[in-house]
Formats: C-alpha cells, structure tokens, sequence
C-alpha cells in the first residue's frame, strides 16, 4: 500500500481518479490543493502553495505517487505549478510522477495544450518513473441535459455543458467531415485505470485508456438512437454552411475542432491490454444507463 498524492483532487478527473483509489482499498489517496476542500471526509487534505518549494516538499515527504490533474487557461501558471511539483517530488524521494494530460495522444495541435509538451518534456529528464494518462474525450462531457436525477452521477464532478453535441437543442456541431476516429472514455473508467495502473509494477510513458473509438457521425447516431431524435448535423469545415463558419470563428472551436480532424484525440488502449479485467463502458452503454426515461421532447429551454 502506498500513499498517493492527487494535485487538483477536489474536482473534475481529479475526484474521480481519489474515488477510484479508495474504491480498490489498496492504497491512500491524498489531496493536494490551495484549499482545505474534499470530495470525503476519509480524504487526507494537504494544503500546499505551488510557488513555496519548502510547502510541497513538506506535503510530499511520505508519498510514492503524484498524480496530477490541475488544470488552467495561463499557460505560464499551468508549467510553473507543474514543473514546482515535479521539483519538490524529486526533493522528496516521490517514485512515480504523472502531469496533467487526461485528453489527446498530440497536443501540438491545441494552444491551450502546448503547456503540456513543455511539462512532458520535464517529467522525462526527471529521473522518476513517469506516465501520460490518455483518455481522450471524456463521455462526461455529453452526458448533461437529461433532466433527470442520475444526470449528477453521469456528470461525476463535471460541470454541464455541451461539447459538440447538445441532445437537449437537437444539434450535433461535427469536426471536419464526422469521419476521424475518436476515443470516447468516462471520467469514471479513467479513474478506474489509473487507480489498477498503481498494481503494476511498470509504467510506460504513454498509458492510453479508451472506452470505445468511434467517429463523430457514430455517435451522434447513438445519440439519435437513444434520444428517439434525429439531430440536426452541421459539419465544422470549410463549405459546411453559415453556422459552421460562425463557429469556427472561434479558436477553441476551431482548433479542438482541428485536433480531432488530424486524429490526436485517437488513443492506442495501451493500459486496456495491461488490465484486461477492466471493462469500460461504450458510449451507447454510457449514455444509455444515464438517459434512460428522460422526456427529449422537452423543448431546449426548459432544460
């Protein structure tokens, strides 16, 4: 049993991934946070200052692993905090460190992930045992809109929001053609990964984790199908109408948009092939379980 320190483990991935350690009862998630705020009450909370070497030290002396799932639009913020991590783990005897990614196999193609390639590049000249958590898109991220009370459960710690695809409204806004390959993971089987991944004796750099690859246009077929709604596709490419040029106007848009085209968020199952026992649910399974008898007839603004 080892302890291991989760940086950010109050939200999002983060309090899944503490979720999912404790669930095994094999080892002792600890949160690293600015804040005195837990996801449980078993939950040790270490409050650290990213800029203060002596703070971090100090809340990583007794820790074998530091899983990191901090995450923020300065990029200078998000390598400073990180590589001030990746510092006092080394000062600390930390074994195994893994950055923040938790999204695509290149993160060359994204602005607000080039952050990520200078951290990378740091965790490697390290010296410590290091890994790169790849989920690719996160299930979470279509499952709001429902209505119904499991709609906190699918969400598990994400906030509501329609990455693409907006069930409620009936559009499905689609990168490029629809027809790049995907990786669709939830945030809840990730974490189930990441915790099992402690059992094995071995990191790889790259620990790629995926619920099920599809494209675009299959998964708004498995939302048609579900929903009993056809939704209405608008193709995010050059040609692909007013709306599509209206929403490429903007840079997140676009270049996540771009990012899918040229195939980043499509992940090897590396870590699948090393923990066989774990099952992860498809997308269909995903939504599924959570939609079920939601009334998508509603229209959009009531939702």
């Amino acid at each position: 049993m080892v302890r291991v320190a989760v940086a950010g483990g109050s939200g999002h991935i983060g309090a899944n991934i503490v979720e999912a350690i404790l669930e095994t009862g094999k080892h002792t998630p600890i949160i690293l946070s600015r804040s005195t705020k837990s996801i449980d009450s078993k939950v040790e909370v270490r409050v650290v200052d990213y800029s203060d070497n002596s703070s971090l030290v100090s809340a990583l002396r007794d820790v074998h692993t530091v899983i990191v799932t901090l995450f923020t639009a300065d990029a200078k913020e998000a390598v400073a905090s990180q590589v001030a991590l990746l510092k006092a783990a080394k000062e600390a005897g930390v074994k195994r460190f893994a950055p923040s990614e938790w999204a695509a196999r290149d993160n060359t193609g994204f602005f607000l992930y080039h952050p990520k390639l200078e951290v990378w590049s740091a965790a490697k000249q390290s010296g410590l045992e290091v890994t790169r958590f790849i989920p690719g898109v996160f299930i979470n991220l279509f499952a709001g809109g429902s209505n119904l009370p499991s709609e906190k459960e699918a969400l598990s710690h994400f906030t509501q929001g329609n990455l693409f695809i907006d069930a409620r409204a009936g559009t499905a806004d689609i990168p490029g053609d629809g027809t790049s390959k995907v990786t669709f993971t939830s945030a809840q089987d990730t974490a189930k990964f990441v915790a099992a991944s402690l059992d094995l004796e071995k990191w790889e750099e790259v620990s790629g984790i995926s619920g099920e690859t599809k494209t675009f246009d299959e998964v708004v077929d498995v939302v048609d199908k579900i929903t009993g709604k056809k939704l209405t596709r608008t193709y995010l490419k050059e040609g692909g109408g007013q709306r599509a040029e209206k929403l490429l106007e903007n840079k997140f848009v676009a270049e996540v948009s771009n990012s899918i085209v040229a195939g980043h968020l499509y992940v090897e199952p590396t870590l699948n092939r090393k923990l066989p026992h774990l099952r992860p649910l498809t997308v269909e399974e995903y939504l599924g379980h959570y939609w079920e008898g939601a009334d998508w007839s509603t229209p959009a603004a009531s939702a």
